[in-house]
């Protein structure tokens, strides 16, 4: 969550997700597997909450409940 609130920020100021990255790794952040961040791995992580987010705003499915009378 840090991370992807941190992207979303930082585009925010127009930072392209080359910067960003460049941004992580001056800073010492590492990604999950130890590595270096780089621009593919920023923009990732961006789509990521930009699609969950959608989820969970935009729903698919509608839950209606309906009256009904239970033994007919």
């Amino acid at each position: 969550e840090f991370l992807a609130d941190t992207v979303f920020r930082l585009r925010d100021k127009d930072m392209s997700y080359r910067e960003i990255s460049q941004w992580f790794n001056e800073k010492g952040y590492k990604t999950l597997r130890k590595k270096t961040f780089r621009g593919s791995h920023v923009f990732s992580i961006h789509q990521k909450k930009l699609n969950r987010d959608l989820r969970i705003l935009n729903p698919k499915f509608t839950y209606q409940v309906h009256n009904f009378q239970a033994g007919l």
